[in-house]
């Protein structure tokens, strides 16, 4: 959590925007071309992001916003350019910044394509590795449900007045909705065939989506991106850190999206929407 002392200091932007890690950091700031208005600020995960920001709008900060991924999640995108919505966190389309970075032209002119990779060859590595994650990505998806629906709406710790005896404590659990639907939930997930019935719905989806363009927003972004980082980017500094290739190729991508006027629109997008939330 945040402390006192240099607060001031650390939210010195006019947009102070908290993303995940550095390759969204990288990423966006070069397609924002460095907006002089928009500090970024590194939390180091989606629920870091969520409690900074918590703490931010408790310490009265309005200019403190957050873009996280959306993984298995919904995006708020509806609602980016709307003013009567009080959200800081915002949440893309896809299903995680990498996703952005799943352009064959964009790597296949950039200056990283030391591996001289066309743009079909990599388009074409994409897909194939889609089709060997629809299983996979079919299980991530049916334990995103499963988590939903057990632990999504988790009871909160009660405020300290509220609890004052057995029963003032038992109504705490069993009067909360996410108590009154656990045995529904638990009943049909462990019903005989339940899990496989649901994989199997699920990896129908999966192939339908890498069959299509699909995969290029609803798979793991990082598992595509980096299948083709190193067959891309094959002359990297001596002694670079995986951390330090995904960032490499991520400004390239940036780059060379900026130059030939392809950047996402929901990335220009986001940059609107932000700097209208701190009124800027």
């Amino acid at each position: 959590m945040l402390q006192d002392v240099g607060l001031p200091e650390m939210y010195r932007g006019k947009v102070n925007l908290w993303v995940e890690d550095a390759v969204s950091r990288v990423y966006l700031k070069e397609c924002w071309q460095d907006d002089p208005d928009i500090l970024f600020l590194t939390a180091g995960g989606n629920e870091s992001v969520a409690a900074i920001l918590n703490d931010a709008e408790a310490r009265g900060y309005a200019n403190v916003v957050g873009f996280v991924d959306r993984d298995f999640g919904t995006s708020n995108r509806a609602d980016w350019l709307n003013p009567a919505k009080g959200f800081r966190r915002f949440v893309p389309t896809v299903h995680e910044l990498e996703n952005y970075l799943l352009d064959d032209a964009a790597l296949a002119g950039a200056v990283i394509n030391t591996g001289g990779r066309a743009s079909g060859e990599i388009r074409g590595r994409f897909e194939k590795r889609a089709h060997e994650l629809t299983w996979w990505m079919a299980c991530r998806s049916v334990i995103a449900d499963l988590a939903d629906a057990f632990i999504g709406e988790f009871p909160r710790h009660p405020k300290c007045p509220q609890v004052v005896d057995l029963k003032s404590a038992e109504d705490c659990i069993v009067g909360q909705e996410w108590f009154k639907q656990l045995k529904g939930h638990s009943d049909s997930a462990t019903a005989e065939g339940e899990i496989r019935n649901r994989l199997t719905l699920a990896h129908t989806n999966t192939e339908q989506q890498a069959a299509s363009d699909g995969w290029k927003r609803e798979f793991s972004g990082k598992e595509l991106f980096r299948d083709v980082r190193g067959w891309v980017y094959t002359e990297p500094p001596a002694k670079a850190s995986p951390s330090d290739l995904d960032v490499d190729v991520a400004r390239a991508v940036a780059q060379w999206q900026v130059a030939n006027n392809t950047v996402p629109g929901e990335v220009t997008e986001l940059r609107t929407a932000i700097r209208r939330k701190a009124g800027i």
